[in-house]
């Protein structure tokens, strides 16, 4: 028993305390052609086989069988990532694991020793032999709270040698392609402390930050397999299949599954109304709960909100900060924020057009999968590696970069960013729009 506890103890330990990456240029190297293979693009010759085309290791875990990145793109980038510039590279971050991989490609193509950011559990949580692996690889592990500056510091030092640093300032994958969500200031933050720091030291560096964005299309027509997929994730939630138009079998799957999550909180909802309306009433409900819960224990809670998600989201980040160190009802305040959390990773913004490709129902299902922690190991392995349905080729554009002035605003940076990134993949959209292929439907949510 002692001997658990003293297990968990280093493991706890190791989980929240910053390493400092120790990269190999010999080890980054040698796994290029092995994402190509295993993670992306599949083994050529053999993916193609049938039989073997479905087989893990054969076709590529992410199934990206090309990437589509225009040579004037690539050397945008290239021209930033060297020892006169100090790079940030921030990418949008629509689809979990095959980020990882497409980052790895990225650094391949433009920036050997890219350091890149990845979560804390990732990069210490998952032992000491993955931690190295993780380190030698120049992950940096996000280390939550103050923890974090040991992390930024080290970023800000290696951007200045001219590597580049990447990281997704949309923070957790969001699963909604074709929107940039609202940005975490870190990657505007650190270019700002660059471009400072290199002037009080007298160096010659130009700062950038560069946005990034790609977009996955598929080969083919994918719906048959998203129709079984659709049907497996109706019977794992207890739904009975409605048939007919997949998307609004999805909406209707989201509403079902926020009216449950409303009556496991004690809250009463109008179940009949849309999804929307469901989640305004939680998400007030949620909001009150946890101002009740957080306002004998938090000095600084911030003032009402006039919009139910605006009131939301500055709550949750007052009960996330504090559950870094809990002092009271902790299970209550933890039950509501993962609620919370769930209930806005589906906003209005995110399904504001008017229809929807098989890329968005592919998206839409994979985020009720992966938000509602189906059970089964199946579903378990699903929520690291998302199989997708099919093949499919990733459309990557780099952004004009922007600079990072030291007397720059850190919020009107961060605007720019965004702007820029959602300019960039509408544009991207619009390109590949003649490309895409199967059947299209009218947004579910938009009446």
């Amino acid at each position: 028993m002692r001997a658990a506890r003293a297990a968990r103890t280093v493991s706890r330990q190791r989980l929240t305390t910053f390493v400092t990456p120790r990269p190999s240029a010999l080890v980054m190297r040698a796994l290029v052609p092995v994402n190509r293979a295993l993670c992306l693009g599949g083994v050529p010759g053999l993916r193609g086989l049938p039989g073997l085309r479905r087989v893990p290791g054969i076709r590529g875990l992410s199934d990206v069988v090309r990437v589509d990145w225009p040579h004037a793109h690539l050397e945008r980038l290239r021209q930033v990532v060297n020892p006169a510039t100090a790079a940030f590279i921030a990418p949008n971050h629509p689809e979990f694991f095959t980020d990882w991989m497409l980052d790895k490609e990225l650094s391949a193509r433009a920036a050997p020793l890219m350091a890149s950011w990845a979560t804390h559990e990732v990069v210490n949580g998952m032992g000491a032999i993955a931690q190295w692996f993780w380190l030698k690889n120049n992950l940096i592990a996000q280390i939550p709270g103050a923890g974090g500056a040991a992390g930024r510091a080290h970023s800000v030092e290696w951007a200045l040698r001219g590597h580049g640093v990447l990281l997704h300032p949309e923070g957790a994958v969001g699963w909604h392609a074709d929107r940039i969500a609202p940005l975490f200031p870190g990657v505007v933050d650190m270019a700002l402390e660059a471009a400072a720091l290199a002037v009080r030291r007298g160096m010659d560096r130009t700062v950038h930050v560069v946005p990034v964005v790609w977009k996955l299309r598929f080969t083919g027509d994918v719906m048959a397999a998203l129709g079984g997929e659709l049907a497996r994730a109706e019977a794992a939630l207890g739904i009975t299949a409605g048939g007919g138009d997949p998307a609004r079998r999805v909406a209707r799957a989201y509403t079902l599954v926020l009216a449950r999550e409303a009556a496991a909180l004690g809250m009463a909802v109008d179940a009949r109304a849309d999804y929307f309306a469901i989640q305004r009433q939680l998400l007030e409900g949620i909001a009150v709960r946890l101002r009740q819960g957080l306002s004998a224990a938090v000095n600084d809670l911030p003032e009402p909100a006039a919009d139910p998600l605006d009131e939301a989201r500055a709550l949750l980040r007052a009960a996330e900060r504090w559950l870094r160190q809990p002092q009271g009802d902790a299970a209550r305040i933890r039950q509501l924020t993962r609620a919370g959390r769930r209930c806005l990773r589906l906003t209005p913004e995110m399904v504001s057009a008017a229809h929807w490709h098989q890329e968005d129902l592919a998206e839409n299902i994979k985020r009720q999968r992966i938000d509602w922690r189906l059970g089964g190991w199946r579903e378990a392995v699903h929520r690291f590696i998302p199989v997708p349905a099919r093949a499919r080729v990733a459309h990557v554009r780099v952004a004009p970069p922007m600079g990072g002035a030291p007397a720059a605003r850190s919020a009107a940076l961060l605007a720019q960013l965004r702007g820029s990134l959602q300019h960039t993949l509408d544009a991207l959209l619009d390109e590949i729009a003649p490309l895409r292929l199967g059947p299209r439907f009218a947004s579910p949510f938009l009446g």
